[in-house]
């Protein structure tokens, strides 16, 4: 991750802030993270697919949709189920051509690792996750 991940990280909380003014429920978060995610795209120019940050986000946030619309779903489990997304986007984006961020200005044949901001989504969820499981 370089030196542009905290004003990346800035625009999606600042977008997702919005939706959560009011409501806190498990699905007020999932409407937070599209509103941070359309921010993020809108401003860091990046879309799902261009091997950012955004694709992890997008795997989890995918999930949490589907799951969620299950009446009877436990939000923890949901939630372990999206952050399993995120982590397996984030590997995947190891094989994706960069169209933004850094690694856009590289030869494709010299980015083999995953994205850093994709690898970094899914461990602060991870974090999250283990700490909402245990209950902190």
């Amino acid at each position: 991750m370089g030196g542009a991940s905290g004003g990346l990280y800035s625009l999606l909380l600042s977008g997702a802030a919005q939706a959560l003014v009011e409501d806190v429920s498990p699905k007020a978060w999932v409407h937070a993270l599209k509103a941070g995610m359309e921010t993020l795209s809108k401003y860091g120019r990046a879309e799902v697919g261009d091997r950012t940050m955004l694709d992890s986000l997008d795997a989890a946030y995918k999930v949490l949709v589907k799951l969620l619309s299950d009446s009877h779903a436990d939000p923890v489990e949901v939630y372990q189920q999206a952050v399993e997304a995120a982590e397996s986007m984030a590997r995947q984006t190891a094989h994706m051509q960069a169209k933004a961020g850094r690694a856009s200005y590289v030869s494709k044949d010299q980015v083999k690792e995953p994205d850093p901001g994709a690898y970094a989504v899914s461990i602060w969820l991870r974090a999250s996750y283990e700490a909402v499981k245990l209950g902190v």
